[in-house]
């Protein structure tokens, strides 16, 4: 009984939305500034990007938007990442058209809902933090395989061929040599269209990058359709007239049987915005110093896919496109998120009979423009220079991913990390790895008198901490790793990272301390880096970690003598 009881308590024990945190910082006129500036960026990227993912999976455009906007209100209100948006994603253009031709719309439906239904007992069985058992090269490696999938998914649109593929496989091979066996009837206008709008996105992030570039490229090219009557479908020649109003909620029509069958579609749903979701919260991690809740996240995406079911809406994920562009426009807090969905609204509402012109082959080039962006320079280069073997990983993930799937991809991408792991050990004795509240930290505190740094208990107000870290720190790690790092706050006037121990750090870990040390730097502790091996040193060289390290040193003392200088 007590092993229920202790189960049933961890299952209840749900910790508070992101949006709280306002609560105890406090909320200025300046910081909605900030959110309403993000989420208008967000959302004129959104409008563009949800249609056309609607449209792409077979669904009208509509049920795109409706989507965007409840995934915008539940993430902002119920999730666990500050600065998360949720919406249509293009990882899943391929399974909603296949699950269509399957099982029509209401089975579509049902599979949305059941998949909620999925991701809150993950959410409540706290199942999220295994996302940090997919090495760093696999998670990036789905990235660059649902970039590449999006822009091959296009290439019809982008050509405007007008022919019935067979089924909706999702064969890529097959796709395009169907592409290929039909690009006598290109139509010219269509690809000249579709260049240009690809070549003004381009060109106006380059020269103005703080202009709301698509949403000018997508009225751009609804003029020159409309005023030179250029024969190009649009969502009206497509969809008809554009309703602006509301669906009313209605769940979809039950069918038990149905449901069992489907049950491993529903779980592929659910493995996917779960992947998509906390990679996309990790990045974000990455780039603020903020620490999402996992469990949460699962939550707050579960109810929202009921939702969106109840409004015959597309399945949501968490988006690491939207997400990014809501951190560098400045937003602040959730309400940024927030806001995004009632301008999505408010758009809707208000200007549906303009969404009828928008051309079809704008829309794909600015899916691919989009699919092109999440390839960052900097977590290529990374890879590129990265061990051997971690190339290896991020290669094949990506060939899983383009081939057979996102769900293949991660098992793929896991497994192979989880090999390169047991080859490395092979060369390596044995060692231990200690991660458990303060007992690896020791720390010190200044003597005036005697002009030195005395050992003291370590508190989580200790003003210095140094972490001694050990044994092997590779990718299933991450999670024990991060949460050593979260007893550092700013009371802390310097943080020392001790790798004296540490034989192995793999590609996945330096990515995690980058982060870690880059939020330190970002709160004012400065972070010293001491008694760290060639190996350790050349594995967190390729992460750029540098700028977010104030200095090296041979060992603590040298570290503590270095803060002796700065420091007092």
């Amino acid at each position: 009984m007590i092993k229920y009881r202790s189960i049933i308590k961890q299952v209840l024990s749900i910790s508070k939305p992101k949006i709280f945190d306002l609560l105890e910082e406090g909320y200025s006129r300046h910081n909605f500034k900030a959110d309403f500036m993000a989420g208008l960026t967000v959302a004129i990227v959104s409008i563009p990007l949800s249609m056309g993912f609607a449209i792409s999976a077979g669904l009208t455009p509509m049920q795109g938007v409706y989507s965007a906007v409840v995934g915008g209100v539940i993430s902002a209100i119920l999730g666990g990442c500050r600065h998360q948006i949720s919406g249509p994603s293009a990882a899943f253009i391929i399974i909603i058209a296949e699950t269509l031709h399957l099982y029509g719309n209401n089975g579509l439906l049902l599979i949305v809902m059941v998949t909620g239904i999925i991701l809150i007992l993950i959410g409540l069985f706290h199942l999220g933090d295994y996302i940090r058992f997919i090495p760093f090269p696999a998670r990036y490696g789905i990235t660059t395989g649902v970039a590449i999938v999006v822009c091959i998914a296009q290439i019809k649109n982008l050509l405007g061929l007008d022919f019935v593929s067979g089924g909706f496989s999702t064969n890529v091979a097959g796709k395009i040599m169907q592409i290929i066996a039909h690009l006598p009837e290109t139509n010219i206008i269509s690809l000249v269209m579709g260049i240009s709008t690809i070549a003004g996105l381009v060109i106006l992030k380059k020269i103005r990058p703080s202009w709301p570039n698509i949403i000018l490229i997508i009225i751009i090219g609804g003029l020159v359709k409309f005023f030179f009557h250029l024969p190009l479908d649009t969502i009206g020649t497509k969809f008809g007239e554009i309703s602006a109003t509301l669906p009313i909620p209605s769940l979809p029509v039950l069918d038990w049987s149905l449901i069992w069958q489907t049950l491993p579609i529903s779980f592929s749903f659910a493995v996917i915005v779960y992947s998509q979701t906390l990679i996309s919260a990790i990045m974000v991690d990455e780039s603020t110093g903020d620490r999402h809740d996992s469990k949460l996240e699962m939550i707050s995406q579960g109810l929202a896919n009921i939702i969106v079911a109840s409004i015959g809406g597309m399945v949501l994920t968490g988006t690491a496109s939207r997400s990014s562009a809501n951190v560098n426009s400045g937003s602040h807090s959730p309400i940024s998120g927030l806001l995004q969905a009632i301008f999505l609204l408010l758009f809707v509402l208000l200007a549906a009979s303009l969404i009828e012109h928008i051309p079809l082959v704008s829309l794909s080039g600015v899916l691919v423009f989009v699919a092109w962006n999440m390839l960052t320079k900097q977590n290529l280069h990374k890879l590129l220079t990265a061990p051997r073997f971690d190339g290896v990983i991020f290669v094949m993930t990506i060939l899983v991913m383009v081939f057979w799937g996102i769900t293949n991809a991660l098992i793929a991408g896991s497994l192979l990390g989880s090999f390169v792991f047991v080859g490395r050990m092979k060369s390596l004795t044995s060692s231990k790895h200690k991660m458990e509240g303060l007992k690896n930290f020791t720390a010190f505190k200044y003597d005036k008198k005697n002009d030195e740094y005395l050992s003291i208990t370590p508190t989580t107000k200790s003003s210095i901490l140094v972490c001694h870290l050990q044994g092997v720190l590779f990718f299933a790690a991450a999670k024990k790793v991060d949460e050593v790092f979260s007893y550092i706050n700013k009371t802390q006037k310097a943080v020392i990272i001790d790798f004296a121990k540490v034989s192995v750090v793999d590609i996945s870990i330096a990515n995690l301390l980058y982060r870690v040390m880059f939020g330190f730097r970002k709160k004012g502790i400065k972070v010293i880096i001491s008694g760290a091996s060639s190996q350790v040193k050349t594995e967190i060289a390729h992460q750029d970690i540098k700028p977010a390290v104030n200095i090296y040193t041979k060992d603590v003392k040298e570290a503590l003598d270095y803060l002796k200088q700065k420091l007092n």
